[in-house]
């Protein structure tokens, strides 16, 4: 977007203002995945397991009502901070592929040779969506909301089955 906003600066001939834009845009969308990779991971795993072992300690243990309603209490803070999480990495994605859009809706045709080929450099990279994601396992998107969500019902409702079955 802040190329469409610029673009009466940009569009007088000089692709000074062009080229810092590009390489940062290029940097930042590499280093996004490097920076965050790890700490999504443990982070996804950690979710589960919070979510997994508190369901399971509220419906499996007598407790008195104080102490019930604390966990119950608990489990949506966790769901909804992974939430926000999942929530901002859409986010993200999303902006990454507006700026293919804003690029092409600069007036390049009228540029200079250099500018149409940092424009073009900018539509390249941003077919590429920016993104954070737990080391390769999972992109943080709300799809990956959804998927921890699923998964850890179906851990617990498989645990929830075979505690059934030895009692």
């Amino acid at each position: 977007m802040y190329l469409a906003r610029e673009n009466k600066i940009i569009n007088r001939g000089s692709d000074v203002h062009v080229y810092p834009l590009v390489t940062y845009f290029n940097l930042l969308a590499d280093d996004v995945k490097k920076i965050f990779s790890l700490q999504t991971l443990v982070m996804l795993f950690s979710t589960m397991g919070i979510i997994f072992a508190v369901a399971e300690f509220v419906l499996t243990q007598d407790m008195e009502r104080k102490n019930f309603l604390g966990y119950l209490a608990y489990l949506p803070t966790i769901m909804v901070q992974y939430y926000m999480v999942c929530y901002y990495g859409q986010q993200i994605i999303n902006k990454s592929l507006e700026v293919a859009e804003a690029a092409y809706h600069q007036t390049w045709y009228n540029g200079c040779q250099s500018y149409k080929i940092l424009i073009l450099t900018i539509l390249r990279r941003s077919q590429r969506q920016c993104e954070i994601n737990a080391a390769g396992v999972v992109t943080t998107n709300l799809r990956s909301f959804e998927w921890v969500m699923r998964m850890t019902y179906q851990l617990f409702a498989i645990w929830s089955t075979m505690m059934d079955s030895t009692n």
